[in-house]
């Protein structure tokens, strides 16, 4: 099953608007272009943080066999390491980190999923961009989002965002 533009807005949490860029890459923002535009102008170095994909993860409930897509990421810390961590069935089974210590890149990558019907959560890198393209379930035949019942809004620092935390998914936001 191939997850088209509209699909993958839906099965993601975090984000106010998205963007598709000249190569087909959609990013997910915390922002909306308006808010993102005044922060820039006030302070310029902030602009790469504010378009980190923090807090942003993908949920939802399927019985495919894995997730593959390519991404491209940029840093917006000075730290140098960007993670993405898999849940199944509310448990990690996976933390992605790539060996590679680049600042930028494009990657393909596959996530494999146990046998059967699961809840599905990746959690997005909390200290990069992250854009994402060509994106399959395969062997899926059912995919459902799955909506908090809640929302809660977070403003705060760098501490909110998530800034030292190697795994994505273990930031207090």
């Amino acid at each position: 099953m191939l997850l088209n533009k509209e699909t993958l807005e839906n099965i993601t949490l975090g984000h106010f608007c998205t963007e598709v860029d000249e190569e087909g890459y959609l990013s997910f923002h915390r922002f909306t272009a308006a808010q993102r535009e005044y922060y820039a102008k006030r302070n310029p170095d902030a602009l790469p943080k504010l378009s980190a994909a923090a807090s942003m993860r993908f949920d939802f409930c399927t019985d495919a066999e894995s997730l593959t897509f390519d991404y491209k990421m940029k840093l917006t810390s000075s730290r140098i390491f960007y993670g993405m961590d898999l849940y199944v069935d509310g448990a990690m089974v996976r933390h992605y980190e790539p060996v590679c210590k680049c600042t930028e890149c494009e990657k393909n990558i596959c996530f494999n999923l146990p046998e059967g019907f699961h809840r599905v959560t990746l959690y997005l890198p909390n200290l990069a961009t992250f854009a994402i393209r060509n994106a399959e379930l395969a062997g899926a035949t059912v995919l459902r989002a799955v909506k908090p019942t809640k929302k809660i809004y977070l403003i705060g620092d760098s501490i909110t965002q998530g800034y030292d935390a190697v795994y994505p998914s273990l930031s207090y936001a």
